[in-house]
Order: structure tokens, then sequence, then C-alpha cells
């Protein structure tokens, strides 16, 4: 739930900002952010998601402003300090920071040349990462593609939706697609998955988060997974693949477009044919976990997520699921 006009008054009191004109920034399932201008710019609130402390929200200024010292190139969201000298403030419960809007557009469909450019980006990124030496403020996760984690909340939504007493088309429409997506998940199998390095990255690189000027890509925003978890380079990548590669306004991945971005990784930071095995796996059990939070959204009436949307993670987890040895011998 976003904030009254009186509220956001009150949380940018402590950035001094009293004259301002603001609009929501649409997108963002987890995260409330609105833009605010002013005379000395503009800027962006955001609501930390509920899902962060204090001190995972330390942790990610604490790699942001790590990036910015190492000379990455890339404009990313550094926090503006507090009238008191703090990163963030607390109101309501909640926390919350300020950062200067970075500029440009947001492509939802990207061409090979793009795909291109982001693959050189990120493998740069995950070189930074790996130097930084930091095992995070989380010990890495012992459940791998966090599968007994997924299992379990896979569950708790469908006993939500079995107990109802009346129950709609969505509900029945979860319940069906949900008993084979947990079959699937089920029987994926992790081999040594847990035997990889992990670290604490991004993991959401995708369109929406991708800032462009003309050819060049100048922004990466939304670090908010970093420091809530340690993962491997090949999640981030499997992530990236599976939100970007799309087949457009469709539910297949697109393998030229992955195996040009893969290609092209490759050409500044090798990826090992053991890891690239772990994509499809990777990539079903994100869309089965989305299946599931989005069928919880559903029950809080929020509307940043559609029913539509519980019909393309299925399709997408049991396409993926179908074709995962060809996508595995592509991409190799």
């Amino acid at each position: 739930m976003g904030l009254t006009k009186s509220e956001i008054g009150r949380v940018l009191s402590n950035w001094g900002i009293v004259s301002y004109k603001y609009s929501a920034l649409k997108g963002g399932v987890v995260n409330n952010n609105w833009i605010i201008t002013n005379g000395k710019g503009r800027f962006v609130l955001r609501e930390v998601s509920r899902f962060k402390d204090k001190k995972s929200l330390e942790f990610e200024f604490e790699c942001l402003k790590y990036l910015k010292s190492k000379g990455f190139i890339y404009k990313i969201p550094i926090p503006v300090l507090s009238t008191q000298k703090t990163e963030f403030i607390t109101y309501n419960g909640k926390l919350f920071w300020v950062y200067k809007y970075i500029d440009g557009q947001v492509r939802k469909n990207l061409n090979l040349q793009e795909l291109k450019v982001v693959a050189k980006m990120m493998a740069e990124y995950h070189e930074l990462a790996i130097r930084k030496n930091s095992v995070g403020i989380r010990k890495s996760t012992s459940d791998p593609f966090f599968k007994k984690a997924i299992l379990g909340f896979a569950l708790e939504m469908e006993s939500v939706a079995s107990e109802k007493k009346k129950k709609n088309k969505e509900d029945a429409e979860f319940l069906r697609m949900d008993m084979v997506l947990v079959k699937i998940l089920k029987g994926l199998k992790v081999d040594n998955y847990n035997g990889l390095k992990t670290y604490p990255l991004h993991t959401d690189i995708k369109p929406d988060n991708l800032i462009w000027n003309g050819k060049n890509l100048t922004g990466i925003i939304d670090f908010d997974n970093v420091g809530r978890l340690n993962d491997t380079i090949i999640k981030d990548i499997a992530n990236f693949i599976q939100f970007s590669c799309k087949e457009r306004d469709g539910y297949e991945i697109d393998l030229q477009k992955a195996k040009c971005f893969i290609d092209t990784y490759r050409k500044y930071r090798s990826i090992k044919s053991s890891e690239i095995k772990f994509i499809p796996n990777l990539m079903i059990s994100h869309y089965i976990d989305f299946f599931n939070y989005t069928y919880w959204l559903l029950q809080k009436n929020s509307a940043k997520v559609k029913t539509d949307n519980l019909y393309n993670c299925f399709n997408s987890a049991v396409w993926t699921y179908n074709n995962s040895n060809r996508i595995i011998a592509f991409l190799s």
C-alpha cells in the first residue's frame, strides 16, 4: 500500500525537501517508489520491501559504494544523506531512502546488440563482485534452487486455496496448475550445485532495471537482493535469460538470443559447461516461486499483479522443463 501525500511530505522532510512535485513509479512488485522533483533536480524516494531489515539495507549500500569506488562505469543508485547524515530513515516501521534519479529509457525488448552490451556489463560486474570477496551478511543457503523453501510456500498457498469455502475460477486454476508445478519442482536434480561459490549479487538484472541512453547502457537499478542471500554467478545469468530472452509476448525462451548473450559474456569471463547445465532448473524454480508469490499477492488484492501472471509463470515453467536438455545443449 502506497503513502498519502501528507505521509510523503513527512518522509521527505528528513531530507529537507519541502517544495516538490511527485509521481508514483510504475512497475516493481516488492518495493514502492516515487519520483520527486524540486529545484535541485529529480530524485527517487524508495520504500524498502518488507523482506529487508536495516542490516541488509546497510550492506546493499556498502556494495553499491564499492562498485562506484572501483570505477564501475554505469550509474547506480547511491543514497543521498538525510539532514541527520543518515542513509535511510524509519517511518511507521518502514525503511525509506532517497537517490538521484537516473535519466534514460527502459526497453522492454532487447535486441541482439543490446544483449551483447548487457553481457559485457554483467561480466564486469561479476568480476568486481568476486574480487570484493564478501561473504555478505547471511550464509549461503544449503537449499539448492531454494527447492525446499519454494515447496513449503507452494504447499502453504495450496492450503489457502483449498480451505476457501467459496472458490472462484482463479483458485481452481491455481490448484490445478500448482499440482503440476509441485511435481516438477520435486523432481529437479540438484547434482553438485551446492559446490558452486556464492556471492552477494543483484540476481534481478532484467529490462525493467536497465537504463539506456541511445545505444549506450548507462545505468542499473534495484540492487534490493544484494545482502538478502548469497547466490551463484550462474543464478544471476539464468535470471537475466529468463526475463530478457523471451519470445516477444510469449513464454518460450528465444534460444538464439540466449546464446548470443552467453557467447558474448564468455568473451569477457568464462562460464563452465558444468554451470550451464543448471540454467533450466534455476529458471524453473524461479518461475514456480513467482507463480506462488503471484497467487499470494492476488489474495491481498494487490494492483501490482494480474491473474494472467499465473498462466505465464505456469506455461514458462512447463516449457522450460520440457526443453531442459535442448536449452543446455544449445547454450553449452
